[in-house]
């Protein structure tokens, strides 16, 4: 499960922008992870409670969001996304060529003094 070590290196980030920021306690995190990831945002999410469990993090909430996948559609000539059965959003068709995903990235931090 890539998802655990993923976890600790994103709690190692946390930590380092709550000093960098003075201090304070962590309440909220959002996390987007691009479509293309093979990240599971229910075992992200279990991780981190699993990781922040006794730490100064305890209780914080981490919220993960999937972005689409951008596509180019051979069928309609559409530049767009995906349903999550990498049809077009267009036409429905299926032969698509894959333009990219966003990496995985901290979108949000909420914290208090």
């Amino acid at each position: 499960m890539h998802e655990m070590a993923i976890t600790i290196a994103l709690v190692d980030v946390l930590n380092e922008e709550i000093e960098r920021a003075g201090g304070g306690r962590l309440v909220d995190v959002v996390l987007t992870v691009g479509g293309l990831g093979a990240l599971e945002p229910g075992a992200l999410s279990a991780c981190f409670e699993t990781v922040v469990e006794g730490t100064a993090l305890e209780g914080a909430r981490l919220s993960v969001r999937r972005l689409p996948i951008r596509i180019h559609c051979r069928g309609c000539r559409a530049d767009g996304i995906c349903d999550e059965h990498f049809r077009c959003l267009d036409c429905g068709g299926t032969d698509l060529v894959v333009l990219g995903s966003e990496p995985m990235r901290v979108e949000s931090m909420t914290m208090t003094k």
